[in-house]
This record gives structure tokens, sequence and C-alpha cells, in this order.
């Protein structure tokens, strides 16, 4: 079972990171729990990835993960994320550095 407040401490926070090619990765994490029909919760991590290419585009990807969140925490607060096979090497933004990130990719809306 996984404890909420474990998960929760992402919720809302910004990371950023350089990828294999050298890109600039930015990371936002949404957390809370799914409500089924029946009333039941599950626990998730919704995970949202930008990435500024060589010719200056932004590409965004997000994965909503619902299973392992124990180990994702983990992995999140070890400052690393497994991305499909690449492990991004994160750094956790201050709310003040990532406000604009937050708002540059329509992030806050989410919040």
């Amino acid at each position: 079972m996984v404890d909420d407040s474990r998960i929760n401490e992402f919720n809302g926070r910004v990371a950023q990171s350089l990828n294999g090619k050298n890109e600039s990765v930015y990371v936002f994490i949404k957390s809370g729990r799914l409500k089924y029909s029946d009333g039941t919760t599950d626990p998730y991590l919704h995970v949202y990835l930008a990435v500024l290419s060589d010719s200056q585009e932004w590409t965004a990807w997000d994965s909503l993960e619902t299973e392992d969140l124990d180990d994702l925490s983990e992995e999140l607060r070890s400052g690393s994320l497994d991305w499909y096979g690449e492990t991004l090497n994160l750094s956790w933004l201050g709310a003040e550095e990532a406000a604009p990130i937050i708002d540059k990719f329509g992030w806050s809306g989410l919040i």
C-alpha cells in the first residue's frame, strides 16, 4: 500500500535535467488519487516531461503511473528518473525558479 504523503511531496514540483542528447529537460509532477465510479480510489503520479531540441523546439510527453509508486517516489527522492530506459539526473527547482516553467508549459492548471 502506498503512503500518500510519500507521493504527495512531489505534487506541483519541477525538476530540470539534461538527457543523453544534452537537451534541456523539465519534469513536472502531479500526484493525487484517481476516483472510480464505484467510489474506490487509487493513488497516482503523473509525470510530465518537456524537452528542448537542438532546433529550439519543445516536445512534451506524459506518463500516468498507478503501479510501483513506492519505487518511483524513491527514484524522485534520490534525484533521478528512469524515463523509458534513459536515466535523468534531476535537479529540483525552488518555487520561484519553477513558476515561469510551470506557466510556460501550461502546467499551472494542473496544480
